[in-house]
């Protein structure tokens, strides 16, 4: 449209008034595009900062913090509505062995593959959280203790089938 306007227009009175107004719809669309972009930005980073505050980097499991406010939330909810719920902490056995034998990185190796075993081996509704170091914590909703033995057996047997890498 700029382009016909002047080249078509040449002798038109406004000719100047439109040049000089395409010239500012030009900066201002292209400082709107730049606006825009350093906005989509900032908001996948603070996507980024919102999941770091939510979830242990390493594990992908809910953080200490989190952990604590869901595990609260979810005993009120129960005395509320009259409800059963089921906690489960378990850790690995030895790791700290782990860790000087093969190294940290081995080591968080390890804790992936464990924390991946439990998120894998429960509910949706089930809240699987690092509690600290190689310490876990799973909330189990709606469930009774049955229940959750049943779900440390399933964990169990797939810790026993898991296949650790050579280091």
């Amino acid at each position: 449209v700029f382009i016909a306007e002047v080249s078509i227009f040449k002798h038109w009175p406004l000719r100047d008034v439109v040049v000089h107004s395409m010239l500012f719809r030009i900066v201002f669309y292209y400082m709107g595009g730049v606006t825009l972009a350093l906005i989509s930005g900032a908001e996948s980073r603070i996507k980024e900062l919102k999941t770091l505050a939510y979830y242990d980097e390493l594990t992908g499991c809910v953080n200490f913090r989190w952990l604590m406010n869901l595990l609260e939330n979810e005993v009120e909810r129960c005395k509320r509505y009259h409800k059963k719920m089921a906690v489960i902490m378990i850790d690995i056995d030895h790791f700290k062995s782990i860790n000087d034998t093969y190294g940290h990185m081995a080591g968080n190796e390890i804790l992936r593959m464990f924390s991946g075993i439990l998120r894998n081996n429960v509910r949706a509704i089930d809240v699987v959280g690092r509690y600290g170091g190689e310490e876990f914590f799973i909330i189990l909703p709606e469930a009774d203790t049955r229940q959750a033995l049943v779900v440390l057996d399933r964990i169990r047997k797939k810790v026993f089938q898991a296949r650790i890498p050579a280091f």
